[in-house]
């Protein structure tokens, strides 16, 4: 019975070891090898002031100041700028080897995209362009990836005051969109999907709230929708379907 005792309490303290040992480690002198496995993996230089991870209460990562910058430019050196970031994802579910993330917060969140005059885009890099193969090797390779990839779930998507500006140089074209403040929910990868929230376009404020289906079951996914421009009075509501394939049908 000894025996037992001391070897639960052992594995207790493993246990509580596991858990609470992060919450000491500097992570801080780790920050250049992340950042060098990042660029590795994506091409991708990043940059970053502070980093923080914690497993108690739950896993969390937190980043302040990060930029991402442009690997092709000409208007723009960042793809992407933030001035706070913080991830959580439920810890019972990581067992499983299913990602369940409770939070993504970006606070100031700034994206500046664009297609440069050849039609090359400027987040593009070598390990992000896309690869030329066969349709039956397309087919295997998705269906091992579905196969082995974990299934990841997204409680809440919180973005405060973020800012997106696309252009494409090709076309002389200009997008740009302001004061993003949203909630987003994924209940996999493949939906179903909600969000709502406001933002400025083109000068206009926008408010919005949407549901739309799983569209990995079927061929056209349920969508409901409500906008809303405040500045004039005004809101559209749609209640139907949407066909996942080109040419697009919406009926409802």
């Amino acid at each position: 019975m000894r025996f037992i005792i001391g070897f639960l309490s052992v594995l207790a303290l493993f246990v509580v070891g596991a858990l609470i040992g992060p919450q000491f480690v500097d992570w801080e002198k780790y920050k250049p090898q992340i950042q060098t496995q990042v660029e590795k993996a994506t091409g991708l230089s990043v940059e970053l002031d502070s980093l923080g991870m914690s497993v108690l209460p739950m896993p969390h990562v937190t980043v302040d100041n990060l930029a991402v910058s442009s690997p092709k430019q000409k208007e723009f050196e960042t793809l992407v700028t933030v001035k706070e970031a913080e991830v959580s994802v439920a810890l019972l579910p990581l067992l499983q080897k299913n990602i369940q993330v409770k939070t993504v917060k970006l606070v100031d969140p700034v994206i500046t995209l664009e297609i440069l005059e050849d039609g090359t885009p400027s987040w593009q890099t070598e390990q992000l362009a896309p690869k030329e193969e066969s349709s039956d090797a397309g087919e295997q390779s998705v269906a091992s990836s579905s196969e082995a990839a974990p299934a990841v779930s997204l409680d809440k998507l919180l973005i405060k005051n973020g800012s997106l500006t696309f252009v494409d140089h090709a076309k002389k074209a200009r997008h740009e969109v302001t004061s993003i403040n949203t909630s987003l929910k994924a209940d996999s990868l493949k939906g179903p999907f909600s969000g709502n929230g406001a933002l400025v376009y083109e000068g206009k404020e926008i408010v919005f709230d949407m549901k739309a289906g799983d569209v990995s079951k079927e061929k056209a996914v349920p969508v409901r929708a409500e906008i809303k421009l405040p500045q004039s009075a005004s809101s559209i509501a749609f209640d139907g379907v949407s066909a996942l394939s080109m040419p697009l049908d919406v009926q409802g």
